[in-house]
């Protein structure tokens, strides 16, 4: 069972910016020596970090829009040769919540660095009924030692159509986060799932473009799907 947050929330307009471009986080000393996971010294692969960003609609501006958008990077290392296997990632999606802005890259032990190539992703249609898609990513030159950046976007276009957030995944991880934008005026309740005896943290800050909420977890074990 994964460790999970979801967020209730009533009242509201309105939408956000498109996501900026940007380089991704250096890698550190410390990530490039990890050659094991305390604790699970097995594990074949680790995520290193994964962090989303949720803007509601009507957080900081004003526009006629419905859309909220969840943004996502994270980092992912392979550690042994079974580890490989976690170099294709796979996003759900739907009419709903549109993929955007996919972006990619592996980091070779040597420091060399291998974008994602545009034509490294496969979509499939998971149901016809329910308008559901995934897509698959090929990460080029996986090896022992490489380092998986990626981030992408999610497109809601209610804010009543919202999934919960996964802190855990079949791999250890050993930071996850989320933040959760909404307009002033909104009324929100978070609710968490924490087995393993894990314990997801949370601070609320409110600001002149509306309230945040931050929830975290770190060094999380490997869970089953």
């Amino acid at each position: 069972m994964k460790l999970s947050l979801a967020l209730l929330l009533l009242a509201g307009l309105l939408s956000p910016p498109p996501l900026r471009a940007a380089d991704f986080p250096p890698v550190t000393a410390e990530e490039r020596a990890l050659t094991a996971v305390p604790g699970e010294p097995n594990a074949p692969a680790v995520v290193l970090y994964k962090k989303g960003e949720l803007e509601m609609m009507g957080y900081g501006r004003e526009t006629g829009s419905l859309a909220s958008r969840l943004r996502i990077e994270a980092r992912v290392k392979i550690l042994t040769e079974a580890g490989k296997s976690n170099g294709e990632i796979v996003i759900a999606h739907s009419d709903f919540a549109k993929l955007a802005g996919f972006e990619g890259r592996t980091v070779l032990a040597d420091g060399r660095i291998v974008p994602v190539p545009a034509d490294a992703r496969f979509v499939r249609k998971t149901s016809l009924s329910r308008k559901s898609f995934a897509t698959a990513v090929a990460f080029p030159s996986v090896e022992v030692g490489a380092i998986l950046d990626y981030r992408y976007e999610l497109v809601f276009e209610s804010p009543f159509l919202l999934d919960p957030w996964y802190f855990s995944e079949e791999m250890p991880v050993r930071h996850s986060e989320i933040v959760f934008k909404t307009a002033s005026g909104w009324q929100m309740r978070p609710w968490s799932r924490a087995p393993f005896g894990a314990k997801i943290r949370q601070e609320r800050q409110s600001t002149p473009q509306g309230d945040v909420l931050r929830a975290w977890a770190d060094n999380l074990p490997a869970g089953p799907d």
